[in-house]
């Protein structure tokens, strides 16, 4: 039951943001607001499990990849670029603003959360990053420059306004800003060497 709450709330998400009420939520799942709290104790305790779900599971993907003996380093590098928590592939852009702007207006705890979450994930990908280097595979890069311009665009970008007056999700900007990082930091004598990009 516990994951069946969780899933219906991430559609109430989708189609709503952060203004649905447990009682849409009790409506679609056909069960009273007493069993839902049973589960969780309120709307917010229940949206900031499954972000805490979706940030901890990002992380977690990010070192399966680092971990990965099957993949190549430019594999592995392509494949973190590229990762985006799953829940934001089910968001159509505008339910992915809304979602995003509402946690930064009403949830200033769980906001701080996601920048915490990122700052882990960064730790992760500047040690697989400092390896590259070390290898040959990254050019010498400053990577402490490399981190701002990542936070610093991201901050800019993953705002409503931006979002909105360039129709794009945050899956768009993430993949985006990553292709113009990875085709800036690799080696392409090195690609050119291993023919793995």
């Amino acid at each position: 039951m516990l994951e069946r709450i969780k899933a219906a709330a991430i559609e109430e998400m989708i189609e709503r943001g952060l203004k649905f009420t447990m009682s849409d939520l009790a409506a679609r799942l056909a069960v009273s607001k007493r069993t839902l709290y049973e589960f969780f104790p309120s709307k917010e305790v229940l949206v900031e499990t499954i972000i805490d779900d979706e940030l901890n599971g990002a992380i977690q993907e990010h070192i399966n990849i680092i971990n990965a003996t099957n993949l190549s380093f430019y594999q592995k590098f392509k494949l973190m670029q590229t990762f985006i928590p799953k829940i934001l592939g089910r968001f159509n852009a505008t339910s992915e603003r809304r979602l995003v702007e509402d946690i930064r207006r009403y949830m200033p705890e769980t906001w701080a959360k996601t920048k915490r979450a990122q700052e882990e994930q960064w730790k992760l990908f500047q040690e697989f990053l400092q390896e590259g280097i070390n290898d040959g595979y990254i050019r010498p890069v400053n990577l402490a420059v490399v981190q701002k311009m990542i936070s610093g665009a991201l901050e800019e970008m993953l705002n409503e306004r931006f979002l909105a007056e360039n129709d794009m999700t945050i899956s768009e900007v993430y993949a985006q800003l990553n292709e113009i990082i990875m085709v800036g930091m690799v080696n392409p004598n090195k690609i050119i060497q291993t023919a793995q990009l």
